[in-house]
């Protein structure tokens, strides 16, 4: 009879462990769902994709009018070839507006790309600033940081800006890292000839890699894109550019990621990452819970009475 007892005083307490186990299990499975569905909700709002249908071009169903009309804080569009940069851009009354609002004007975790609110909306203010959050999947501003390497700063020369109507270039000529809290750089509508040959000399010298075939002097508009750098808690990255009157053609059309947003990378098979961690948490739960019956099935096997016995 002790034995008996023992044995089901063991199956009892094996019971409540694998209980205990599943349900830590179930536990983590649910946050990790939320969690991924959290993110995938943040990366679809930040996707270049859903407002494609508003980008200047003849063949969209919808217009940029139309966006304007929704949000009259809409000023621009901003395309950098060959990244994920494809986004309407904004310009509230104060540069904490669109760090939380999309250009609809609704909340948003992802913000917008937004002029700085001191920039002119036409472009002509020295240098024009636009900032965008630094996001992964190719996302807002967050392909800046691949300007960091040598190479794809090289073959990266080209983008497009409209405003007031009509298509502007920009020839990209600088990139650097800089502090957010370094006011030399981060200036905006600099009168004279004397302050802006001094903010040029500046910024050259800070610049990690210059494009020397892009001239600029006091009397060019300069476009500066600045996004939070990963590496340190107050560093930027910064793409400085020159708008010019001559328009590039995209050398980078086909280019996969473009507009993608969050399906910008995939993994196996074509599968995002965030659905194979689900699919891995999801057989990982399978498997505790096969074995924890198999267990319980030979343990009632062991434990019932053999033929014969009394």
């Amino acid at each position: 009879m002790c034995g008996e007892a023992g044995r089901k005083a063991v199956r009892g307490a094996n019971f409540v462990v694998n209980a205990v186990v599943v349900a830590v299990l179930l536990g983590f499975l649910a946050i990790g769902c939320y969690a991924l569905w959290d993110s995938h909700q943040v990366s679809t709002a930040a996707s270049a994709s859903q407002w494609q249908p508003y980008k200047p071009a003849p063949s969209n169903t919808l217009s940029f009018d139309e966006l304007r009309g929704i949000n009259p804080d809409v000023k621009a569009w901003l395309q950098v070839y060959g990244t994920g940069i494809d986004y309407p851009v904004v310009q509230g009354r104060d540069n904490n507006t669109y760090l939380s609002r999309n250009a609809k004007g609704e909340e948003a975790l992802s913000g917008s790309v937004f002029l700085d609110a001191k920039s002119k909306s036409d472009f002509s203010s020295f240098p024009s600033i636009v900032y965008g959050h630094h996001m992964e999947d190719h996302l807002m501003f967050g392909d800046l940081d691949e300007f960091d390497a040598k190479d794809f700063f090289d073959e990266h020369q080209y983008g497009n800006l409209f405003y007031d109507g009509r298509d502007w270039g920009v020839e990209f000529f600088g990139f650097l890292e800089a502090d957010a809290y370094d006011g030399n750089i981060y200036q905006t509508n600099l009168d004279g000839q004397a302050a802006r040959r001094e903010w040029l000399s500046y910024v050259e010298s800070k610049l990690k890699y210059r494009r020397a075939s892009v001239s600029v002097d006091t009397g060019s508009r300069v476009l500066m894109l600045s996004t939070c750098a990963s590496e340190k808690t107050n560093g930027r990255w910064v793409l400085l550019g020159r708008i010019t009157d001559e328009t590039y053609g995209n050398p980078y059309v086909k280019w996969p990621n473009t507009g993608t947003g969050v399906d910008g990378f995939r993994g196996w098979f074509g599968i995002p990452w965030y659905d194979w961690l689900l699919i891995a948490l999801a057989a990982g739960l399978g498997i505790v819970l096969y074995v924890t019956k198999r267990k319980r099935k030979q343990e009632d096997g062991q434990d019932s009475p053999s033929e014969g016995s009394e």
